[in-house]
């Protein structure tokens, strides 16, 4: 009797230092882990890559507002915003530019695994951006910071018509000159003299662009296909006179988030000409 009260004893003493000690028997722990590691592993690395390809942009875009973090609306993974598109062209692809200048392999590898994500899932890039910028635990208008990292990049390719004739070529300046003259508001808004001189080049620009369209227009033979444009003109038109009364209340109210939102509205329209013309006349 004694000698079986000691050994257990002894096995109790045995179980309590395993405990103190940390190790747990692996039938104890658990099988699955809360959290899936690889969506993270996966945003670290695309973080990494990017982040040393080139600090001034990662600067430019993470840097604090004086203001808290905004969103225009709520997004879910698959659904597109004319912010979320911006993402690709505007922030990732002009890294991983820069990228294959050290690998290209690397680079052209990632930039064709981005791309394919994202137009499977649009939104993906937005929401990984929107998870990294979380965990900084910093205040970033990303609307704002888009717009600003419009204005300092050439348009991708994918967007450009090839064709060689003047009217396909001003077309595509007219296109970019507009999306560069929206880029300067953020930096123009506050300074009143500067920002309506820069609303009257707005105004010319939307003008000169719907003229482009006109003219590339006539190059079209197919009534379906040239109504594919007149379409996407109407939707330009739309947006552009909700940017005029945006504009209007920002004069009464003072509210520039509204002002980017719209501006990048506008710009998501003028893509989307882009690629109309480019699908239809190409």
């Amino acid at each position: 009797m004694v000698n079986s009260q000691r050994m257990r004893m002894a096995n109790e003493k045995a179980s309590k230092n395993v405990v103190l000690r940390g190790n747990v028997p692996k039938s104890t722990k658990p099988q699955d882990e809360k959290y899936p590691v690889g969506p993270w592993l996966l945003a670290f690395f695309i973080f990494v890559v990017c982040g040393s390809a080139d600090r001034e942009i990662d600067l430019a875009f993470f840097r604090v507002s004086s203001g808290p973090q905004h969103n225009t609306r709520s997004m879910t993974m698959g659904e597109e915003s004319p912010v979320s598109s911006l993402v690709l062209p505007v922030l990732i692809r002009p890294i991983l530019d820069k990228l294959e200048r050290k690998d290209l392999g690397a680079a052209q590898t990632l930039k064709g695994a981005v791309t394919k994500v994202e137009m499977e899932h649009p939104g993906f890039l937005y929401d990984l951006v929107m998870g990294l910028i979380k965990e900084t635990d910093v205040s970033v208008n990303v609307t704002e910071c888009l717009l600003k990292l419009q204005g300092s990049i050439p348009d991708n390719e994918d967007l450009k018509c090839s064709r060689t004739e003047d009217a396909f070529q001003e077309f595509n300046r007219r296109a970019s000159y507009l999306k560069k003259v929206l880029s300067r508001i953020p930096d123009e808004i506050n300074d009143r003299k500067t920002f309506l001189d820069t609303i009257k080049e707005i105004a010319s620009a939307i003008k000169k662009l719907l003229d482009a369209v006109n003219d590339v227009s006539t190059y079209i033979p197919s009534p379906y296909r040239k109504q594919a444009l007149e379409h996407r003109k109407r939707e330009f038109v739309k947006y552009s006179k909700r940017f005029s009364n945006t504009l209007k209340e920002f004069f009464k109210e003072g509210q520039v988030q509204a002002v980017f939102v719209s501006a990048v509205y506008l710009i998501y329209q003028t893509n989307h000409i882009m690629v109309t013309v480019k699908n239809e006349c190409d």
